[in-house]
């Protein structure tokens, strides 16, 4: 009986301990597993976000900016031939204008009742001349049917020449008259821009005073300064960029410089160089200050970079990069175009990695990468 209840308790703890065996292995195999996924966790929670682009190969020119003053062709000052008062006012300063089109309207009373007046005699004087030239024709048929003397008739001729005498004079009258209220309305004397309206509404202008300034603008240049380095660069023919500061950014006209000075000028120590803005019209003015992007230096196949993405160790320049999800560390030559941006030789950067441009500050090489799109 005791070797029975021994045999029944040795397989119960064998049971046990089987069981027992069973669960270790399972708590092993699980905490194994919750070490691996940690593990992995802690790897995602140290990768660092940052931001690419791609590498695009391109030719950059390198530009030097220099300002210019726009001159025009021709500048016409306009001068009012009669007395008055400003009345309207036709064109604002900047606009452009055809030969002809209205520039002022004056207003004289003293001119107009002249003009009405002078009209007005006219036209009596005209009547009374064709009733004497009415009775001269009949004079000259009496007379040559013999029923009134010669003396009459030359009495209606004479009678008919002085109220022609007086026709004409009057007329004369009359066209200056007109001619005066027709100089009331001040016209534009060429094709151009308006540089300036000189009177306001109301104000009286007296004869020979200036109302306005015009200046052709079939054919405008600019002029600029320039030093000894960038002269030597500047030929004629070549193309530069012009642009204003109220101009839309990447709004620019191109332009010709016509010609480089042979020598420098003592106030300022700059060539002079002049440039042709071309035909057409744009809005620029003589007098206003351009800009001028003048190409010194093309980069053939490079890459342009934000200057924010690149360092420097030593004298010398590094860019990160992003290498299948690590950073990765690429020394490189750079050349500067302007505050914004470098240009880097496209070879330098290692084929299928994009350069890190955000948040490459806390980089070294290896780190574990989250891009950010």
């Amino acid at each position: 009986m005791p070797k029975q209840i021994s045999k029944r308790q040795w397989t119960k703890f064998a049971i046990i301990i089987s069981a027992f065996m069973i669960l270790m292995t399972a708590l092993y195999f699980r905490l194994l597993s919750v070490r691996k996924n940690a593990s992995k966790s802690e790897i995602e929670q140290v990768a660092l976000p940052v931001r690419t682009i791609d590498l695009k190969e391109e030719d950059v020119t390198l530009y030097k900016s220099v300002l210019g003053k726009v001159k025009g062709g021709q500048t016409i000052s306009v001068y009012n031939d009669v007395n008055g008062w400003v009345k309207k006012i036709g064109v604002e300063r900047g606009d452009h204008v055809m030969k002809g089109d209205i520039l002022l309207i004056l207003e004289d009373k003293r001119t107009e009742y002249n003009l009405a007046e002078s009209k007005s005699r006219l036209e009596s004087e005209k009547a009374e001349y064709n009733e004497l030239k009415r009775q001269y024709e009949q004079n000259r048929t009496l007379y040559q049917k013999g029923i009134i003397a010669r003396d009459t008739l030359d009495s209606s001729l004479n009678k008919l020449k002085a109220k022609e005498s007086m026709v004409n004079s009057l007329e004369a009258a009359f066209r200056r008259n007109e001619w005066e209220f027709g100089q009331l309305t001040i016209k534009s004397p060429i094709e151009g821009k308006v540089v300036e309206i000189l009177p306001d509404i109301g104000q009286e202008m007296l004869v020979n005073q200036e109302v306005a300034r015009l200046v052709n603008i079939t054919n405008k240049k600019v002029v600029a300064g320039v030093d000894a380095s960038l002269a030597k660069e500047i030929t004629p023919g070549t193309e530069v960029l012009i642009s204003s500061d109220n101009a839309i950014k990447g709004n620019e006209r191109n332009g010709t410089v016509l010609g480089v000075s042979k020598n420098v000028e003592e106030s300022s120590n700059l060539y002079t160089i002049e440039v042709d803005i071309g035909p057409g019209y744009n809005n620029w003015l003589p007098g206003e200050i351009v800009t001028l992007r003048i190409p010194v230096r093309v980069f053939k196949e490079v890459i342009k970079v934000p200057v924010g993405s690149v360092y420097s160790d030593d004298d010398k320049y590094y860019v990160f990069v992003d290498d299948n999800g690590k950073s990765k560390r690429v020394t490189v030559k750079i050349h500067w175009i302007n505050d914004e941006y470098g240009v880097i030789p496209s070879d330098s950067i290692p084929d299928n990695t994009r350069i890190i441009t955000e948040g490459s500050a806390a980089l070294n090489d290896g780190e574990h990468l989250r891009i950010l799109h």
